[in-house]
């Protein structure tokens, strides 16, 4: 019986891990909080670069929100 031409064919690779369900699901009410913080942290250190022309230190963004 011949060999078939096939018969070292590589193996199909699959993701390695579980599924994962959409990130909304398996963040907890903080996590979700502390995404959203950093995401307008983010957009508001973009403004500052736009308007300024660098991006801001933690100092610098804190004078520019008025925090200090």
């Amino acid at each position: 019986m011949a060999k078939s031409p096939f018969s070292k064919a590589t193996p199909v690779k699959t993701p390695l891990g579980p599924r994962v369900s959409p990130m909304k699901s398996t963040l907890s009410q903080q996590e979700q909080a502390q995404a959203k913080a950093m995401a307008d942290l983010t957009a508001k250190r973009e403004a500052f670069s736009k308007k300024y022309g660098h991006w801001p230190s933690d100092s610098e963004l804190d004078k520019y929100l008025g925090r200090k």
